[in-house]
């Protein structure tokens, strides 16, 4: 979490990002969101929703 964690601490002190909730809760958040959109595109077979579901959060979070 401590990668994650610091990325989004970069992005906040950058401006780059809007988060909400502290960095590391933001971290385990994104992390939690990823082990899900990475097990429903194993269930369908290909990487199209994981891609897709991703570029919505972090489009979301950027400025």
């Amino acid at each position: 979490m401590d990668i994650c964690s610091t990325a989004f601490k970069q992005g906040r002190e950058e401006a780059s990002l809007t988060l909400i909730g502290t960095d590391q809760e933001t971290a385990y958040a994104f992390f939690s969101f990823l082990v899900g959109a990475q097990i429903t595109a194993r269930v369908k077979g290909g990487s199209e929703g994981f891609e897709a579901a991703t570029e919505v959060i972090i489009n979301g979070w950027e400025k």
